[in-house]
């Protein structure tokens, strides 16, 4: 009867993230400029279905406008502006929290991600658009010797150039 010895699994170093190059401030700009162009579009799609609301609203009756056109008094309702502002916070959010790029920044080769690797999280991703000052906190990244921008400073994240050479983690 052969004896079987039990044997030991050998210790792993922990698997360390891979490094990807970060970006310029150049190649920001341009996602920047292609994202503000799509997200124009998003408003403007969530505008028209605002719109439209309004409007069966108003023919039902259950909105009165008054002397004023509906375009004039949609403009002066808050509840409009909140909901513009959120459809254009989901456009980024969705993006940046799912799989790390807007289509601007598919188009420019950049992704964004935690230090680890991972895509952000909700309250990493709530920080950054907050945090960004309308793309004005890009023009920190020449001067930050880790290449990062004001807002992945404060949301803990990087934006790097995405070779496609490797798969994505798992959200």
């Amino acid at each position: 009867m052969a004896r079987r010895t039990a044997t030991r699994p050998t210790p792993t170093a922990p698997v360390q993230p891979r490094r990807y190059p970060v970006t310029g401030l150049f190649r920001r700009l341009g996602a920047w400029l292609y994202d503000a162009l799509l997200a124009g579009a998003v408003l403007l799609l969530a505008g028209l279905l605002g719109y439209g609301l309004a409007w069966l609203l108003q023919l039902l009756g259950v909105v009165k406008t008054g002397d004023s056109s509906l375009g004039d008094w949609l403009s002066h309702q808050t509840l409009y502006s909140v909901y513009l502002g959120l459809a254009l916070c989901g456009y980024y959010l969705w993006f940046w929290c799912r799989t790390g790029q807007t289509p601007g920044m598919k188009a420019w080769h950049l992704r964004l991600q935690r230090p680890d690797g991972r895509p952000l999280g909700l309250s990493q991703g709530l920080i950054r658009l907050f945090t960004a000052a309308f793309g004005l906190g890009n023009l920190l990244a020449p001067f930050d010797h880790q290449s990062r921008a004001f807002q992945d400073i404060w949301a803990e994240s990087e934006m790097v150039v995405d070779d496609g050479s490797e798969a994505k983690p798992a959200a």
